[in-house]
């Protein structure tokens, strides 16, 4: 496959989706993952920079969900395999690091990843949560589509009521 320019780019890394999974980590070091990593610190302030604002407030962290599966669905999607398994591991790992920061900090992370299995990007137009690099429906691609708004939505909504019947 020929290389190509798409980019997906989220608030603190951009993946080149079809340039290669190489090309995130020459040297040796994965620098997608570095970015998330180095990061962190930025987040842990602004979560406690929440809690000092707002000391008695329930702060609710959602994390990322199934972006596309392991090994992709090439043509379905014009992502090689090796990027497919590359960029659902970026995103596993950014919403790790939204789990553990929020816990540190006592947030409550609103898991969006097991909701979203089987409505990633390879799934039938219908059932996708997630749009990919050829969209059925108005979405960013890699982003949350209507149907994928509104089931994150309702995870947040059930954390929400759940925390508010337990506190």
């Amino acid at each position: 496959m020929s290389r190509l320019n798409t980019r997906w780019c989220g608030d603190t890394a951009c993946i080149a989706t079809a340039e290669g999974a190489a090309e995130n980590a020459k040297g040796g070091v994965d620098t997608v993952k570095a970015g998330i990593d180095a990061w962190v610190p930025k987040f842990a302030a602004a979560l406690e920079q929440v809690r000092q604002r707002a000391p008695h407030a329930e702060v609710f962290v959602i994390g990322y969900g199934n972006c596309i599966r392991p090994g992709g669905c090439f043509p379905t999607q014009p992502i090689r395999d090796v990027d497919a398994t590359y960029i659902q591991g970026a995103t596993d790992h950014l919403g790790a690091t939204l789990r553990t920061t929020a816990r540190q900090q006592g947030a409550t992370f609103v898991d969006t990843c097991s909701l979203g299995i089987g409505h990633d990007v390879c799934a039938a137009p219908a059932d996708r949560y997630i749009e990919g690099l050829v969209p059925a429906h108005a979405a960013t691609p890699l982003h949350p589509n209507a149907s994928g708004s509104q089931a994150i939505g309702d995870a947040l909504a059930s954390a929400v009521l759940s925390a508010t019947r337990t506190g």
